[in-house]
């Protein structure tokens, strides 16, 4: 025995090397186990981060985004778009927007396009693919101009439609309708 009363053994003899290479295989097992066990819970600390920021941060405080919004719609619409208050929450497990007072402009600065109420819930795809997938859109009293000029062109919330070029033709038509 030993002062601290544990039966201590010391081996003398050498180790068969079928056990030597059981006990790597198996470390190695392990620590690829390990390995990808930490990187998933790394992963998901992460996202839960992510998901609470914005739950918590960005939803609560969006209207403050409003600008940045406004501005991208423009570009992506070629129109002045501008929205008069910006509302989101989330419930049950997808977030919702809600959208008063969205009008777009044509260049001579006219509304064209007026959605007094927009109301939508995003999908949980749309983090997979990055970019926005609707569950559901409302739009309440929508006002739309339309107008056809002396060139046979249609304006539709200020968005130009040739209608003297054919369907397969699609050189002078709206992106929006491409």
């Amino acid at each position: 025995g030993s002062a601290d009363g544990k039966t201590r053994f010391r081996y003398k003899g050498t180790i068969p090397q079928e056990v030597l290479s059981a006990h790597c295989s198996v470390s190695l097992i392990a620590k690829v186990f390990r390995c990808l066990f930490w990187t998933g819970f790394a992963v998901y600390i992460v996202a839960a981060a992510v998901l609470l920021g914005l739950r918590y941060w960005i939803l609560p405080n969006i209207d403050q985004w409003r600008p940045r919004i406004e501005a991208y719609a423009s570009e992506a619409l070629g129109a002045r778009v501008q929205i008069g208050h910006l509302r989101a929450n989330w419930r049950g497990l997808n977030p919702s927007l809600r959208l008063t007072s969205l009008v777009v402009y044509d260049p001579n600065n006219e509304p064209v396009l007026t959605l007094p109420t927009v109301s939508a819930v995003l999908g949980w795809r749309s983090v997979l693919v990055l970019s926005p997938r609707l569950l559901s859109l409302r739009v309440d009293d929508p006002e739309l101009w339309v107008r056809r000029d002396a060139t046979d062109h249609l304006w539709v919330a200020g968005q130009s439609i040739d209608l003297n070029t054919s369907a397969d033709d699609e050189h002078g038509r709206s992106p929006l309708v491409r």
